[in-house]
């Protein structure tokens, strides 16, 4: 978590300071996940296996189209930090453009 921390104050220092803060959160209603419940009855907290797959796909889909530039224009610095809080990783992704 330190070393984390020391790395985004290290791109912070070099590129300056990210341009968007973005958050991303899961959808248990999307169909990718509705469409894999193979039980009658089963609920989205029923497959957190699916739920962590679904959302894990699509926030490297998310990921891809902001670096790949055609989204915002081109990437100046980027990266995806993964941090632990309360036994859940979550991760933070800091990304910079030039003005």
């Amino acid at each position: 978590m330190i070393q984390n921390y020391h790395d985004g104050l290290a791109i912070c220092g070099k590129y300056g300071p990210p341009d968007f803060f973005v958050t991303f959160t899961c959808n248990p209603s999307w169909p990718e996940i509705t469409e894999s419940i193979f039980q009658h009855g089963q609920t989205a907290p029923d497959r957190s296996d699916v739920v962590t797959r679904v959302f894990h796909l699509k926030l490297h889909e998310l990921l891809q189209d902001i670096r790949s530039g055609t989204i915002f224009g081109p990437l100046l610095a980027g990266t995806l930090l993964p941090i632990k809080i309360s036994n859940a990783t979550k991760f933070l992704s800091y990304i910079s453009y030039p003005d």
